[in-house]
């Protein structure tokens, strides 16, 4: 059984991209997140990201954090995220 998306949690959620941010409201279909970021390129950065963490924020883009981002809810495995979130955009 999936566990429940809490509110006010961080997470990665992958999909065609991936997604990194705090979530601050789930709806039937969506995820609205804050302090979000994504990484476009699914090939080498995604390896550097799962075996090495984020160092920095160099191959993420960044949304500005007052901004919040929406993600379709059934297109995306998710998984906690127990790291800071990254904070300077490139």
């Amino acid at each position: 059984m999936k566990e429940a998306i809490e509110i006010g949690k961080s997470y990665l959620f992958h999909g065609r991209m991936i997604y990194l941010g705090e979530v601050v409201e789930v709806t039937l279909f969506d995820i609205v997140v804050k302090k979000c970021s994504w990484m476009q390129d699914m090939g080498i950065r995604m390896g550097e990201l799962l075996s090495g963490g984020i160092v920095d924020a160099t191959e993420l883009e960044i949304a500005p954090p007052e901004d919040l981002v929406t993600l379709p809810r059934g297109s995306f495995a998710r998984f906690p995220w127990h790291h800071e979130l990254p904070s300077r955009s490139q």
